[in-house]
């Protein structure tokens, strides 16, 4: 949540951009080095009060085709929050303008297959999902992206009970490495559904702190980066299920 327009928040929010930067090449505890940056997810609430001079604000920190600034020095792939929207739809209609898809947008790393569904998993946001996991094969590995929770005490009235069981079942017998939303303003991680679920911290409150996530063959490894001290504070690893191999 970068939450720009909140006082003070550009500032934090162009720290947060110098440090991610400075990530490739820094050794993670344990002495492996991390790689280059392929993306910025970011989890909704880019603004304080979906004011248009605080989208301004966000795309002229992260560098969204203002033109006058270099930018950022990875891409962004951002979704709406809550806050957001309190004066209508028109800046998820900005959003919708830099990634088309008709209530959720979806892009390709490598063979991982990332799907952004707005500010809640419900809705229109599920029928595009319902409609892009038709034609994704089962057997590619997804991360998702979306503003609200599944569970814990911030849980409110999005998703309700029915969405959350329909993106069950879309997501049932495939591999979800991982899931990643925003809202709350914390660090943690819990498991939904069988699902590993992260909230990777804030720029507005008290965690200073983003997720760092890896995938290879074997593994999905998710780091906690604390941008302001520049340091790892946590780790998470899983191991991927083996895929079947052809028969010589």
């Amino acid at each position: 949540d970068t939450h720009l327009g909140f006082d003070g928040n550009e500032e934090k929010n162009r720290a947060l951009v110098a440090s991610i930067a400075t990530l490739p090449g820094m050794r993670y505890p344990g002495g492996a080095a991390v790689g280059h940056v392929r993306g910025l997810l970011v989890a909704g609430d880019l603004t304080e009060w979906g004011n248009t001079y605080e989208w301004e604000a966000f795309c002229d920190v992260y560098g969204l085709g203002r033109g006058e600034k270099p930018g950022s020095p990875f891409p962004v792939f951002e979704v709406v929050g809550n806050h957001d929207m309190v004066h209508g739809p028109w800046l998820a209609a900005e959003v919708a303008k830099r990634h088309p898809g008709g209530g959720a947008y979806t892009w390709d790393w490598d063979d991982v297959h990332l799907v952004g569904l707005g500010e809640s998993p419900d809705g229109p946001a599920l029928d595009a999902l319902e409609r892009d996991l038709a034609k994704t094969p089962v057997e590619r590995p997804l991360v998702l992206l979306f503003h609200r929770p599944l569970a814990g005490p911030w849980l409110e009235d999005r998703p309700d009970a029915e969405a959350r069981a329909r993106l069950a079942r879309l997501l049932s017998g495939r591999e979800v490495l991982g899931i990643f939303h925003g809202h709350h303003h914390a660090r943690a991680h819990y498991v939904w559904q069988g699902y590993d679920v992260w909230k990777p911290g804030a720029v507005k409150g008290g965690a200073p702190e983003l997720a760092v996530a890896d995938v290879d063959d074997e593994r999905f490894t998710v780091r906690t980066y604390d941008w302001q001290s520049r340091r790892f504070v946590d780790l998470f690893t899983k191991r991927r299920p083996k895929r079947p191999t052809s028969a010589p």
